[in-house]
């Protein structure tokens, strides 16, 4: 998408690069330092994000949006799964908790992101809908974007929003790199037993570039991202469970 929207004469191995590179720097430095690049990043590009869509709503008729749910619950129960693709990730708040000044308080903030990330996703479809259509909007790759482009500032000192808007997905893109990459190169270590997770996090850079390489264009990117948002359901959804029985099991028979 940066490639396609805002790099256009980049080559997309060299942005993949940069964001693994950033990505690899900030976990060398430890929990501390991925944990302040969030708190800088996450406010500003959510301010940045609010202000572009805010330029939006002289395009909005929201009477687009009705009549709401017009074609009953099927609908709704058909999109469940897309809708839960966009909140996979909530696992990482496992492996952060251990490091928090106040771990019982983690589920507070666990509902917090939750549900901020939820209406920030619902204002998103909402005016998407309002400008677009319904029917329009199903048509197009990108609806957010397409609703962007489309802004006309006035006094017209600004002539790209499309550019300011891949400039908030950019942080948010390389925040979830790096919590993910973080996450990976922990496992791999505490599997492999070492005490050092950093040696890991470098060994993990080429394997994923090369994965990331591997599609050939955007079609086949969707694709790949179908599969890994199913799998990623299936694990986020079986593991868990799995793992409360065995504990549970585990219990049984020291109590026995």
């Amino acid at each position: 998408m940066t490639k396609l929207f805002l790099l256009d004469l980049t080559p997309v191995e060299v942005i993949i690069i940069g964001m693994l590179c950033m990505s690899s720097y900030l976990i060398m430095h430890g929990v501390n330092a991925m944990a302040r690049f969030n708190e800088f990043i996450q406010p500003l590009t959510v301010f940045l994000l609010l202000l572009v869509l805010t330029q939006t709503i002289r395009d909005t008729d929201f009477g687009r949006i009705l009549p709401v749910m017009g074609d009953g619950i099927k609908p709704l129960i058909k999109a469940f799964p897309t809708t839960f693709f966009a909140f996979l990730g909530f696992e990482i708040l496992l492996f952060i908790q251990p490091f928090m000044e106040k771990p019982a308080m983690a589920w507070k903030a666990a509902w917090f992101a939750i549900g901020a990330a939820l209406l920030l996703y619902t204002l998103i479809t909402v005016l998407s809908i309002a400008v677009l259509g319904a029917k329009e909007m199903t048509l197009v790759e990108y609806p957010t974007l397409t609703v962007i482009k489309n802004i006309e500032v006035p006094g017209a000192f600004i002539e790209r929003l499309d550019s300011i808007m891949m400039m908030v997905w950019i942080p948010f893109s390389v925040t979830t790199i790096v919590m993910f990459h973080y996450c990976a190169s922990l496992i791999a270590s505490q599997l492999l037993r070492l005490q050092e997770h950093r040696v890991i996090a470098l060994l993990i850079v080429p394997v994923v570039f090369l994965i990331a390489v591997l599609p050939r264009n955007i079609l086949e990117v969707d694709e790949w991202s179908r599969w890994a948002s199913w799998l990623g359901a299936a694990l986020a959804s079986f593991i868990p469970v799995l793992l409360a029985v065995v504990y549970k099991w585990r219990n049984k028979g020291r109590n026995a």
